[in-house]
């Protein structure tokens, strides 16, 4: 049995990365501060000072990388030369980068025929070499920073381009898994898991072939349909303590392991593929949605630690009664005003309006009528015990109990 750990993985970056890092930074940080540290006029020349030797092999000159031909310090102009190159290369980029994020936004989005156009595009510019591109464009605009950037602008975006709408594209036909969490009970067994997954050893098959021949079968769950994709758990705080834990191995391995008593890597009998299960697992790299009506606190903080965190207002009667009018509107029935005060008085949410508003359906369809009214949502709200939700201080509170139905 293989012994897995628990835990995230902790990375540690090797300290050569780190130095290089580091020297890095200030390279860049010295460049761009070359005018503060040494403010030289670029175009001024001394030949007294001309072909001076460096530092490093004349301790007593003043220059670290010694003099050109023309008395400038090497080190000064190189430092400047460094700012220059950074400014060119960072502004290139960033128009490349925000330009081909966004024709690849509008290629993966915008439909057939402007994926096609696009698409006829990038591959014209990928057919033709960069240096190429470059040489025209310096013929025509000469030898200038504006040329440079340019330059690395048209031929930067076609990369960022098609990598966008590929992964746009992947998303588009990525899978998506839904589930809810109240209807996935614990079973201590592990005949049926339908989160995680289960095996359904021999004495579980009856007469089938596998059960007869003494081979478990492995039952893909939820986390390992949606490998690749999205898994959305509703309800996700009502899971049990050791599906969370399941669940948060799953996340940590992208992979699903399996046991069983049954199982021997010696038996003949079992099939290649059920043998590549147990030993490699099913894989299961997803991205997790969960949604949850629990408070924060009560949602496991290893669960809490993997995820981002969206909090949303509850709906205040306003958005409870657009709720009603639309799905009025669906069902093609007509309701009275006062009857959807009432309704979204009464309902804590969407899900309650929506039910209200179906039983009054059914009332109405019995009578033969198009129109609720007060009197068939007052009947509904008593009978089915409804408590006052959204009561305000200056409103009138109407006593159902007196109101009887038709």
């Amino acid at each position: 049995m293989r012994n897995r750990k628990l835990g995230r993985k902790r990375w540690i970056i090797p300290p050569m990365i780190i130095f290089l890092m580091v020297t890095l930074a200030v390279i860049v940080i010295t460049a761009l501060l070359a005018p503060v540290i040494a403010p030289i006029d670029l175009g001024a020349s001394d030949l007294t000072q001309r072909l001076k030797m460096p530092k490093f092999k004349d301790p007593t000159s003043p220059y670290l990388f010694g003099t050109d031909n023309l008395g400038r310090d090497v080190a000064i102009r190189l430092l400047y030369a460094t700012r220059s190159t950074i400014m060119i290369s960072f502004t290139g980029m960033i128009i490349a980068t925000v330009t081909g994020t966004a024709l690849g936004i509008l290629s993966g989005l915008g439909g057939k025929w402007i994926d096609a156009v696009l698409s006829f595009f990038t591959d014209v510019r990928l057919s033709i070499p960069t240096t190429f591109i470059g040489i025209i464009f310096a013929c025509i605009l000469g030898a200038k920073p504006v040329t440079t950037i340019l330059v690395m602008a048209i031929t930067g975006w076609s990369s960022y381009c098609r990598l966008v709408r590929s992964q746009i594209f992947q998303l588009k036909n990525a899978k998506f898994i839904e589930t809810d969490a109240t209807i996935m009970r614990y079973d201590e067994r592990s005949i049926a898991d339908p989160l995680i997954g289960s095996v359904h050893d021999p004495i579980y098959q009856g007469a089938g072939a596998y059960g007869v021949a003494g081979v478990p079968q492995v039952k893909e769950g939820a986390v390992s349909k949606a490998h690749g994709g999205v898994l959305f758990i509703d309800e996700i705080g009502e899971l049990q303590t050791c599906q969370i834990n399941k669940l948060l191995k799953v996340l940590e391995d992208r992979r699903v392991m399996f046991e069983s008593a049954y199982y021997s890597e010696e038996n003949k009998k079992i099939p290649t593929y059920i043998h590549d299960v147990f030993k490699n697992g099913i894989p299961a790299d997803f991205r997790l949605i969960g949604a949850t009506t629990r408070k924060p606190e009560e949602i496991p903080e290893a669960v809490r630690s993997r995820c981002v965190e969206i909090y949303f207002n509850p709906l205040t009667r306003d958005n409870i009664e657009k709720i009603i009018y639309g799905a009025a509107e669906r069902i093609k029935i007509n309701i009275e005003q006062n009857a959807v005060g009432m309704i979204a008085r009464y309902a804590k949410n969407g899900r309650d309006a929506v039910k209200i508003l179906q039983m009054a359906k059914n009332i109405i369809f019995l009578d033969d009528r198009r129109n609720v009214t007060l009197d068939d949502i007052a009947w509904i709200l008593k009978t089915c015990h409804y408590t006052n939700g959204y009561i305000s201080s200056d409103e009138k509170i109407i006593d159902i109990s007196v109101i009887k139905p038709k």
